[in-house]
């Protein structure tokens, strides 16, 4: 098995120069809801690039989508060469029936590159869903309200979720990890990529490096030194069962 991607969430705070330090090589995430101008130059110079849909931005902003405007977005980009898939869009909190017609739509609009969301807690039936009516390659799992990462019921259920997905230790799909790019969580399971912001979010505030000597003054080295330390962390080839707690009841 290759490496393991790191999608790193963009923009960087600064100006392009900083963000052409920090992409140059590296993939990085592009957020629906946060384009501007400032990502051209960083499609530019970065190695991949995947779009996320931003359902969890509009979430907490509680704001309504049309998402057919999103669709309309990623028609701009699905052909540019470095441009790897796209997150079809979800809803946070929202039943698997939403979920499902959300997926439905999406096959029916534009069914090349997009990857399906499995929210953590969800009935394991549903990775069968997408890989057996739907054929997706890739799906990719993201944490709910009471799966937080690294939590108890997180652990378990993950474990619930490698258990089912894979076949002598090998995922029967790609899998990327929404937000899941600790270390911990990397080395635990068989990925293929994840994303997190943990690089673009420590690099913007001046307190984050106060008390360290020798700390980067720029953006782009900050940003950077905190890649090269996630991107250290690998996934398996394969998925090592573990014990799974007994749920409670």
């Amino acid at each position: 098995m290759d490496n393991m991607i790191h999608y790193h969430g963009t923009p960087l705070s600064g100006a392009t120069e900083q963000q052409i330090l920090f992409y140059r090589g590296r993939h990085a995430l592009m957020s629906w809801p946060s384009y501007s101008p400032i990502h051209i130059p960083i499609t530019e110079c970065c190695r991949s690039f995947c779009i996320d849909n931003g359902a969890f931005t509009f979430w907490k902003e509680m704001q309504q989508v049309d998402w057919h405007d999103f669709y309309s977005f990623v028609m701009d980009w699905i052909r540019h060469p470095r441009f790897d898939f796209f997150l079809i869009p979800d809803v946070i909190g929202g039943t698997v029936e939403e979920n499902n017609a959300l997926i439905e739509e999406c096959w029916d609009t534009m069914p090349d590159s997009g990857v399906p969301v499995f929210h953590v807690g969800e009935p394991l039936e549903r990775i069968d869903m997408f890989i057996r009516k739907y054929n997706f390659t890739r799906i990719a799992i993201g944490t709910t309200k009471g799966f937080e990462l690294k939590s108890l019921l997180f652990w378990n259920e993950m474990r619930k979720i490698f258990d089912h997905l894979c076949i002598d230790g090998v995922p029967r799909t790609k899998v990327h990890g929404l937000r899941m790019l600790d270390p911990e969580i990397v080395e635990a399971f068989p990925f293929s990529s994840g994303d997190s912001t943990t690089a673009t979010r420590k690099a913007t505030f001046n307190t984050e490096w106060e008390g360290y000597p020798y700390a980067p003054v720029s953006k782009a080295a900050r940003a950077s030194l905190v890649a090269d330390r996630i991107e250290r962390g690998q996934s398996p080839s394969f998925y090592k069962p573990k014990p799974i707690q007994l749920d409670l009841i």
